[in-house]
């Protein structure tokens, strides 16, 4: 079978398999969260109504990388997934946090009791285990990501419910909330300005989020600082012991393991406040897996050549001059492949770049503009690595490698 029939083949299966049947009408309870119009909390605009994050020089910070969304047996639509089990895969396959995300509508929204008290939940030096759920509803779903616990069934409240109401909750919780596959089952149905990033490469088959590309441009050309995160949502197991039932989901260890693909963040430190804390400030590039190399986009703001603004910052210029940015490639040992780069300038392809073997950076130079809005982003593409477990992993990617965070200019907080 040839690579496009593979993917299509992928594709099905990836779509019986997420996209949930889990959307039944729930009965809301008040759960004792104030929903008044009257206590809308304000923040930055760009930032969705929450706080401006606070800067990471480019130099600084360490690089993790994850997995944000992903199931276990808690998820009653996964297969044999015990947690210890996904723990095990997501240190094997090289991650350094991941964010189990069960469906919180199949525990009644009680994930402190089913996902959260699991012996396997927990952090130690290898891995970085974030609390969260994903958010199912009639109306699209999403994940939550914290650092600590936190009151979900708040959350499980106001499923179905106005975004106003939904928003009030995500402030009040302090949560990074994020948009799960907005443009494919289960689409998002609530506004943007709820959530501060969108899942826009969600499993290993790259041409399903075509879609979800052109709805994180629209969002960050309204002026928002959107962070774009990648998910497997892998609901596989390992097949190790018997019996296993037999589901869709089986085939998912081959091709959508955890860590395709993989969302990397600059982190101020190795700990899951840093690691929600880049999330916030879009300190963040994705690739097909941990083994692939990542695009890392900055930006010189003056006239000296050094690179000091990083994906995730604002440039603020108040002269009409040229502005160098330059594209590195980390996360590999010997650069031996050739790569295709394109940059995107407000969500239109502005120049296409080669990277040849022995390359591992290449820079180019544009004219924004004195005081105008702008934004610059780059994908590229050519073949992954694949998982040494995995190795069917990087034909439902093709030709995507890596995506990175926009560096942005004259954007207002």
């Amino acid at each position: 079978m040839n690579v496009p029939s593979l993917c299509a083949v992928f594709s099905i299966l990836l779509l019986v398999a997420c996209s949930s049947d889990d959307n039944e009408p729930s009965n809301r309870q008040s759960a004792g969260v104030d929903t008044s119009p009257n206590e809308v909390q304000t923040g930055s605009r760009a930032f969705g109504g929450f706080p401006v994050p606070e800067p990471l020089p480019v130099d600084e910070g360490i690089w993790l990388a994850g997995d944000l969304h992903v199931h276990t047996n808690y998820s009653t639509d996964a297969s044999n997934r015990p947690m210890a089990e996904v723990i095990s895969i997501a240190k094997n396959n090289g991650l350094n946090f991941l964010a189990v995300s069960d469906h919180d509508n199949h525990v009644d929204g009680d994930l402190a009791g089913n996902t959260w008290s699991d012996p396997g939940y927990k952090s130690d030096d290898e891995l970085l285990v974030l609390y969260g759920a994903e958010w199912t509803t009639g109306k699209g779903h999403a994940n939550t990501f914290s650092a600590t616990p936190y009151d979900h069934q708040a959350m499980y409240a106001v499923r179905d419910g106005l975004s106003s109401e939904v928003e009030r909750v995500v402030k009040s919780l302090g949560l990074h909330f994020s948009a799960n596959h907005p443009a494919s089952g289960d689409a998002w149905g609530y506004g943007y300005d709820v959530v501060r990033s969108i899942e826009v490469w969600q499993s290993s088959v790259w041409f399903l989020n075509m879609n979800a590309q052109t709805i994180w441009d629209d969002q960050i050309r309204t002026g928002r600082r959107m962070t774009g995160r990648g998910g497997s949502d892998s609901h596989h197991g390992y097949i190790r012991s018997f019996p296993t039932r037999i589901d869709p989901n089986n085939f998912q260890p081959f091709v959508n393991a955890i860590g395709t693909p993989t969302t990397w963040v600059r982190a101020r430190n190795r700990d899951a406040e840093s690691v929600v804390e880049a999330l916030n400030a879009g300190r963040v590039t994705i690739s097909a897996t941990p083994q692939s190399p990542r695009l890392v986009l900055t930006a010189s703001s003056g006239a000296d050549g050094v690179f000091d603004v990083g994906m995730g910052d604002n440039l603020v210029l108040k002269e009409d001059r040229p502005v160098r940015f330059k594209i590195a490639l980390e996360n590999i040992e010997i650069q031996s492949s050739f790569y295709r780069i394109e940059v995107i300038r407000d969500g239109s392809a502005l120049t296409t770049l080669n990277i040849l073997p022995g390359q591992t950076s290449v820079i180019f130079t544009d004219q924004p503009g004195a005081n105008t809005m702008t934004y610059y982003r780059v994908t590229m593409q050519g073949v992954s690595t694949p998982l040494l477990d995995s190795p069917g992993s990087f034909i439902p990617s093709l030709p995507m490698v890596s995506i990175s965070n926009p560096v942005y200019v004259n954007y207002k907080d």
